[in-house]
Formats: structure tokens, sequence, C-alpha cells
């Protein structure tokens, strides 16, 4: 469980507990202090928590052999349940959409904020 109350172990259920790309999310608030403050300073104080949740998540991607693009998984979104080829319902796959844009947009802040910071 990783949500506003501090949980973060896996859940109970994989759709609502597993969703292992939260801490690139969370990221996204201190690019967004930043974009509003403006303050180079609190960006280099954090540009290790955005650059250790991308280098997490660099070792999490693994190859989709089906299209030889990189992907997050096994993972779940939150949202999002499917209808398998048998019929059962289910919420784990590889490289959901959820994983796949909050993983994109964290490492688009990291080269942002790299540039930013010249290093």
């Amino acid at each position: 469980i990783t949500n506003v109350w501090g949980f973060t172990s896996p859940g109970e259920e994989p759709q609502w507990g597993l969703p292992l790309a939260t801490g690139a999310w969370l990221c996204r608030h201190i690019w967004e202090h930043y974009l509003y403050s403006t303050n180079v300073t609190y960006l280099r104080n954090n540009y290790g928590i955005i650059k250790g949740a991308a280098e997490f998540l660099l070792d999490w991607l693994v190859i989709n052999p089906s299209t030889g693009k990189l992907v997050s998984g096994p993972a779940s979104s939150p949202e999002n349940m499917f209808v398998t080829s048998n019929g059962d319902w289910a919420s784990i796959s590889m490289g959901p959409s959820h994983d796949q844009e909050i993983i994109k947009e964290l490492f688009t802040i990291v080269l942002l904020s790299a540039t930013k910071l010249r290093i």
C-alpha cells in the first residue's frame, strides 16, 4: 500500500496495492514546487531523489519481446481492470499505461533538472 496515509508496503489487492511507480509520481511534486518557486537551490537539494527514482525505474524496466520497447511490470493500473482471453478479470499486466506515462514524465523531469543544474 503506497498512499497518503503513509503505508508503503504492498496492499491486499494488486489492483490498488502494487503501484511501484508511485515514487516517480511523487517526484512530480518536487518538480512542480521548483517550477512554481524557481528556487534552483531547492531543485539541487532534491535532485538526488528525482535521479534515484529514475535509477530504480531503469532497473525495473524490461524489454517487451513483442515490441522491443522497455516496459514496467508486472504492474497494475490502480483504476483499471481488463478481461483476459479466458474471461477472467485481471489488473496485472506488462507496461500498463499508468506506469508508462509516469515513467516517461519522470525521465523528462530528470533531463530538464540536469540541464537546469548543468549536471
